[in-house]
């Protein structure tokens, strides 16, 4: 799988995870926006959305996903802190909450972009789509076996941040707007965890950790982000080596990710910045209080089960000369 998706020209998938871009959507003056039909050879039964661009001043642009237009769900709501969302009111499924889960595999899908609110200043400019079939298999892979020959240890100068660090009543729940925000001063990007978590949060299932949303927020900044699925943590290694930090979605039980500065988590987000000389997972881990407590080196293996054992989820960003 590359690194950063080709541009999807109508070309066939062949298999699973896959993740493509769609030029286009909403701007000014165009309230409703269809994409072409994605039509691939590989079934897939799980949806996910990247939106990149700006919602505007008080934009809320809505994605809605289906195999036919007749069949066509809202899957994500990108709105502008300032828009009126109906607060707390969650889409049914098959939505669950920024994944597209339907109950058979399909090999089309059709997306349709509309805004609910007026704003010129909306503008999306491209549409990362991640499509999967959940019954693809997700065991670790050796990372050995799935290295590149000339593995070399790598440690990017990524700052660390707790999300613990400005004392708020959300902390428990900034991982995700930390870990973007880890990521975006990383690449120069002057901003603020409180700034990345208003522009993230999701207001219809009231929490800062929506995918979709956190990838929306860090492309306002200018930067082309998107939501892939992964099968081995030697595709993170390729993408740390190449001078990228990725932040990754895990979930594990009490004991199971030694030394985390948590002791479980149904979900948890934090940036991958490097590895060591056995292959070790260098971490920036939001939760840790302090620079000892969060910049940690995880077992390779107790990673990669929280890792892909929980979908093997991660949130590249870079910026477009890239």
């Amino acid at each position: 799988m590359a690194d950063f998706p080709a541009q999807y020209t109508g070309q066939t998938i062949a298999g699973m995870p896959a993740t493509v871009f769609l030029k286009g959507g909403i701007s000014a003056g165009c309230r409703e926006y269809r994409y072409p039909v994605i039509r691939v050879s590989a079934p897939f039964d799980r949806v996910i959305l990247s939106p990149n661009g700006t919602a505007g001043a008080k934009g809320r642009i809505e994605f809605r996903v289906g195999e036919r237009e007749t069949t066509c769900v809202p899957l994500i709501e990108w709105a502008a802190p300032s828009a009126a969302v109906p607060e707390g009111q969650k889409f049914p499924p098959p939505v669950h909450v920024d994944v597209l889960r339907l109950g058979t595999a399909i090999r089309e899908l059709t997306i349709i972009s509309q805004q609910h609110s007026g704003d010129e200043t909306a503008n999306i400019i491209r549409l990362g789509v991640t499509l999967d079939n959940s019954e693809a298999v997700t065991n670790e892979i050796e990372f050995s076996a799935d290295g590149p020959a000339d593995f070399s240890p790598v440690a990017l100068p990524v700052e660390f941040i707790s999300q613990f660090a400005e004392g708020t009543a959300a902390d428990d729940s900034l991982c995700c707007p930390t870990s973007a925000t880890m990521v975006l001063r990383f690449w120069g990007i002057e901003a603020g965890v409180q700034q990345v978590a208003r522009l993230a949060y999701d207001r219809r299932h009231q929490l800062y950790g929506n995918w979709s949303l956190t990838v929306a927020a860090m492309s306002s900044y200018g930067l082309r982000a998107w939501v892939q699925r992964h099968r081995s943590v030697g595709e993170l290694y390729r993408s740390v080596k190449a001078g990228r930090p990725v932040i990754t979605s895990l979930a594990f039980g009490s004991g199971g990710l030694p030394g985390a500065p948590i002791a479980k988590t149904g979900g948890h987000l934090l940036v991958v910045r490097g590895f060591t000389e056995s292959g070790d997972v260098l971490v920036n881990d939001p939760a840790g209080r302090t620079v000892n407590t969060g910049m940690i080196a995880y077992d390779r293996r107790a990673f990669s089960r929280a890792w892909l054992g929980h979908g093997g989820i991660a949130l590249h960003a870079v910026p477009k000369e890239l």
